[in-house]
Parts: C-alpha cells; sequence; structure tokens
C-alpha cells in the first residue's frame, strides 16, 4: 500500500464484483458461503427493486435471520469479519437503516454496511444524519455506498448542477462513503431503450453522457463502480461475455472501477478485468519509486510510453491497491 493510502482506500477497491441477491431468499447465508469460494469480495442483500412492496417487513426478517445464522456459522470458523466476504444490505428507505441495524445487534459486525437506492441531490437529503447516527458507537464504521439512478438526473438543462449538490451534500459524511456506485437500468427504462448482446450501455448515447458527467463529478474523490451488465451465461450462447468483456473495457476508461453484477457466472469476468497488466503494475511501482527525484519525467519499462510523477501518481496508486487485492496478470497490456 502506498504512503498516500488508506485502509479504506484499499477496502473501496476491493469491492470488484457486487453480487445481489433478493432478501427474501432463504438461503442467503449458504450463498455467501458458496460464492467465498469462487472469490468473490462482496454480496449485495437487496431489499428494495427486487422485492415486492407488501413484502418488505418479511424480507427484513428473512435478512436478519438469514444474517444471524450466517454469524453463528462464521464464529465457529473463526474468520475475522474483515477477511470475510463483504456483506451490504441495500434498503428503500433511511428507516431500514436504523430498523435493521437495532435488529441484528452484535451480529452487525458481520455487515460492512448499507447501499441506498435512487440517489440524487434531493433524494440524499434524509440518509445523511442517518450516516452519522448509526456510527456513534461503532469502533469500525459502518460504510455507505449510494447509486446514483435517479432518472430525474437525465434532464440535461440543470445536470451538471444537482450532480454538484449531490457531491456537496456528500462531503460531510465523505468518511463513511465506500464507494459511488451507478446504474444504469433506471435510465434506460425511462428513454425505453434497452441494450441488445452485441451491444454495450456507450453505445446508448443519452445514457453515456449521462455516465461521463457522473465519472467526471466523482471520481476525482471517490471509488466509482460501473454499471451492472444484464445479459449472463445460459449454457448455450457466449456472446454475453464477449459483450461483458468490452463494456468492461469501456468501464475502465470511462474511470470506474468494479461492477455490480446479478449472476454467479459474471463473478469471473469481473475478477479477471479486475488484474493489473505486469507492465502497468511495473510503470505504477517505477513512478511511486521516483517521487523524490530531480527528474520527474520517466519512460516506461519498454520505452514507448512517458510518464511525469505529478500527472500520474494517482494512477499509479490506484494500480498497486487493484494488484494488491486481484493480483497482476502476467501478460503486458497491448501498448
Amino acid at each position: 500500500m502506498t504512503s498516500g493510502s488508506t485502509e479504506k482506500d484499499a477496502l473501496a477497491c476491493s469491492i470488484g464484483p457486487l453480487l445481489y441477491t433478493p432478501g427474501l431468499r432463504r438461503d442467503i447465508g449458504e450463498k455467501i458461503l458458496e460464492y467465498e469460494k469462487t472469490g468473490l469480495k462482496a454480496m449485495a442483500i437487496c431489499l428494495e427493486d427486487t422485492v415486492r412492496d407488501d413484502l418488505v417487513g418479511q424480507a427484513e426478517v428473512n435478512t436478519v435471520s438469514e444474517l444471524h445464522k450466517l454469524t453463528e456459522t462464521l464464529r465457529g470458523r473463526e474468520i475475522p469479519a474483515d477477511k470475510f466476504v463483504k456483506v451490504f444490505i441495500r434498503v428503500r428507505e433511511k428507516g431500514q437503516i436504523i430498523r435493521l441495524t437495532d435488529m441484528l445487534g452484535s451480529d452487525a459486525e458481520y455487515v460492512c454496511g448499507y447501499i441506498i437506492s435512487k440517489v440524487d441531490d434531493r433524494t440524499i437529503v434524509p440518509y445523511l444524519d442517518v450516516m452519522e447516527s448509526v456510527n456513534k458507537r461503532r469502533a469500525i464504521p459502518f460504510y455507505f455506498m449510494p447509486i446514483i439512478e435517479n432518472p430525474s438526473l437525465i434532464n440535461i438543462y440543470n445536470r451538471s448542477e444537482r450532480l454538484y449538490r449531490l457531491r456537496e451534500a456528500l462531503m460531510p459524511v465523505k468518511k463513511y462513503i465506500l464507494n459511488i456506485r451507478v446504474g444504469g437500468n433506471d435510465f434506460c427504462n425511462a428513454l425505453g431503450v434497452v441494450n441488445s448482446v452485441s451491444e454495450t450501455i456507450y453505445d446508448i448515447q443519452p445514457v453515456a453522457s449521462l455516465l461521463s458527467d457522473i465519472a467526471i463529478m466523482f471520481s476525482p474523490e471517490y471509488i466509482v463502480s460501473a454499471p451492472v451488465w444484464n445479459y449472463f451465461d445460459n449454457g448455450t450462447d457466449d456472446r454475453w461475455l464477449s459483450g461483458m468483456i468490452r463494456e468492461m473495457k469501456r468501464d475502465r476508461l470511462t474511470g470506474f472501477t468494479g461492477k455490480t453484477i446479478i449472476h454467479p457466472s459474471q463473478i469471473a469476468p469481473v475478477l479477471d478485468s479486475m488484474k493489473v497488466a505486469k507492465n502497468d503494475y511495473e510503470d505504477a511501482l517505477r513512478i511511486i519509486g521516483s517521487a523524490g527525484n530531480e527528474l520527474q519525467v520517466l519512460k516506461n519499462s519498454v520505452g514507448n510510453r512517458m510518464y511525469e510523477n505529478k500527472v500520474h501518481t494517482k494512477w499509479a496508486e490506484k494500480i498497486t491497491r487493484l494488484a494488491s487485492v486481484f493480483g497482476v496478470e502476467e501478460k503486458n497490456e497491448q501498448l
């Protein structure tokens, strides 16, 4: 870890593929234990879009029950909470955060935090005090991951202003914000469009423009995660994989790190995409190592790319953090 990094920075980079599961499932704990073996590092229990409105209370009780059972299993295995799959709960309103925290009690140690849905500059406001209040007596904080997916942001007339207000609203609680997550389906739904398996979300130009604006506004301060890819392995058609790989390349170039996923077959491709190319890792170490040099410009290891310490250090630190979590790919990135 570099000198400018913190444990929170490392944790923020380590989310990688975040797999969703509905809060009504009776095997949530079993699935978390099962997916741990795949290398999955984070899972979200969803109490929002995947749960019918009249079953929310039932989903809350089931989620707490499943986490109680999981906690007992993990304590029996003596696995520290920070070494296991990071568990988040996606809520639909602020009262759920207070309610679930109380219901979980001491078992909340195995919950890394909460995901806040449908965020814009207005909907985030009720959550700000809750972030502070639930963390007052906690040695290890609950982290929060707002999802910017509110269709209100499609309107280009005041989009920049509203994104700026959202960023400013989050600043007082920045220490609790682990990732900024980005939804794509809500934006597409508002426009009445869906990309095919041979297209990426970036081929939907109005949505691509909004994603770019979000990245510009939040990537300098936060790890921002890419939208979900809606296709997965059905055993007969492998076009989902090539499409996902194309989209993840665009994700990376837009400034996104990690990806929301909806199916176990998507775990491995995202983990692979987050490995660092060998030449990038070597170059990142060279950049960080040159910090005190008199000459602040340097070539890469093969002599065909130029770096300046002042303008490439942030990239280098991000590369080394990713390498520490997801590993280094033996093959080089094509230059």
